[in-house]
């Protein structure tokens, strides 16, 4: 299993065999299908929760929530956000965000300064006091949140739904449909139980996820937080482990192997 540290980096490995199958946000997969063919061949879960702007307290853009009456939980005025400097993974689902989040307030990405920058870099840069905002995704979303900053808006708060997905390379998926089909009976199984499952009882595994996949600590509170927030997710919280990590079949015997 490879991890990469965003989705269009994991695509970008495609060419060159790196992997298969793979979990990945909306707009990678989008972009698979348009250069490589790729194919989606299940949809996850709905991390347009877990996807958000995040503000310092005292940051000005927070004086206005609902400026448009559509969205009531949105915060943020026009003339607040003008001119500011936002820190986003470009080509991402944090960039989904931003723009569905200044489209909500009549605004458009060219009225506000954008800074690409990783996920782990734009955490540790807005910490630092760069930027004016920073768009992440979980786990780096809840980081943020614990450090107290705010939440100006998240794309289920702007009104969308931001799906992740499992994608197949198009020729490995052609040729193996069958273990393509026990891939995800092993998936959905996972999904299933995870679904069972109290936040309480699955907090210790996240925390062990978190510490070994992506080298940060969870708290139990935290862990638990994040698998109530993806519970209702269109499948299950599963699709949160999975996302942006690889899936290598090497060989049918290994593929077929549901342990």
């Amino acid at each position: 299993m490879l991890l990469f540290s965003s989705g269009m980096a994991q695509l970008n490995a495609l060419p060159a065999g790196e992997w298969v199958l793979a979990g990945t946000g909306a707009v990678p997969g989008m972009m698979g299908a348009l250069r490589y063919g790729t194919y989606t061949i299940a949809v996850t879960n709905d991390e347009s929760y877990t996807n958000a702007l995040l503000l310092r307290p005292d940051s000005p853009i927070l004086k206005t929530k609902g400026y448009n009456k559509d969205y009531p939980e949105v915060y943020g005025h026009p003339d607040d956000v003008r001119g500011k400097t936002f820190l986003i993974t470009t080509m991402s689902s944090p960039h989904f965000t931003l723009s569905h989040w200044l489209r909500v307030l009549g605004l458009k990405e060219s009225d506000v300064t954008i800074k690409n920058i990783d996920q782990a870099q734009g955490l540790a840069a807005f910490d630092s006091g760069i930027g004016d905002g920073v768009c992440l995704w979980a786990p780096h979303m809840f980081f943020g949140i614990d450090k107290g900053w705010k939440v100006a808006g998240t794309p289920n708060t702007c009104g969308v739904g931001l799906p992740t997905v499992l994608m197949g390379d198009k020729k490995f998926c052609d040729a193996n449909p069958e273990l393509v089909a026990k891939f995800l009976r092993v998936f959905l199984r996972s999904a299933n139980m995870l679904q069972k499952e109290t936040p309480e009882s699955l907090a210790p595994e996240y925390c062990r996820f978190f510490q070994e996949f992506v080298g940060k600590s969870f708290t139990p509170e935290m862990a638990a937080l994040v698998e109530e927030v993806t519970r209702g997710d269109v499948m299950s919280a599963a699709a949160g482990i999975v996302c942006d990590c690889v899936y290598l079949l090497k060989g049918t015997e290994a593929a077929a192997d549901d342990k």
